[in-house]
């Protein structure tokens, strides 16, 4: 097993989001999204083979900021978030 970097996907979603234009967040939003299904897609095909993860939710979707290892921070420019969020399936139960 490893541990992997950042927090919940449900931990992220609860955080209270920055004051900005609501264009900025949406864009953010579609940016994140975007990263999810590029990353754990992938993942999801890979394992189907051999095992289906039963319970894909946010508390087993790690989220981090690929570039420091650590929580992904969503002030700023929202294109740059959306390059440095990584995303991790947890909880396999195997």
């Amino acid at each position: 097993m490893s541990r992997v970097p950042g927090e919940s996907l449900d931990n992220f979603l609860k955080r209270q989001p920055p004051l900005e234009e609501p264009s900025v967040a949406l864009r953010r939003g579609v940016l994140l999204a975007a990263q999810l299904i590029k990353q754990l897609g992938p993942t999801l095909d890979r394992i189907a083979p051999h095992a289906w993860h039963r319970d894909v939710n946010s508390r087993n979707v790690m989220l981090g900021d690929a570039t420091n290892g650590s929580k992904l921070i969503v002030g700023g420019d929202p294109e740059e978030v959306g390059r440095s969020a990584s995303f991790w399936l947890i909880d396999f139960g195997l």
